[in-house]
């Protein structure tokens, strides 16, 4: 079953540049992966630093593949640097 994920995440003051660059880093890698239907990322125009990923994937399992690729490609601690929390 074809399963479509979206994902929101605000960049902290002063971290807009960091994570649209962190974002697009993962857009190739994310489209080769097996199973991999559609990855884009979003900025939000009237709240740049906003960013929405909508990822879809054949199926469960290829889907969770792609989130250890993002785990492994960006250490957490660097993620809630430059995030704000949910």
């Amino acid at each position: 079953m074809q399963i479509t994920k979206k994902v929101t995440f605000i960049a902290k003051v002063g971290h807009v540049t960091q994570l649209h660059n962190l974002l697009e880093a993962m857009v190739r890698p994310s489209r080769e992966e097996d199973g991999c239907l559609k990855y884009n990322i979003y900025q939000i125009e009237s709240e740049p630093n906003r960013f929405i990923v909508i990822e879809a994937w054949e199926n469960e399992d290829n889907s969770v593949n792609d989130d250890a690729l993002a785990i492994v490609c960006t250490p957490p601690i660097y993620i809630k640097r430059i995030c704000e929390s949910s």
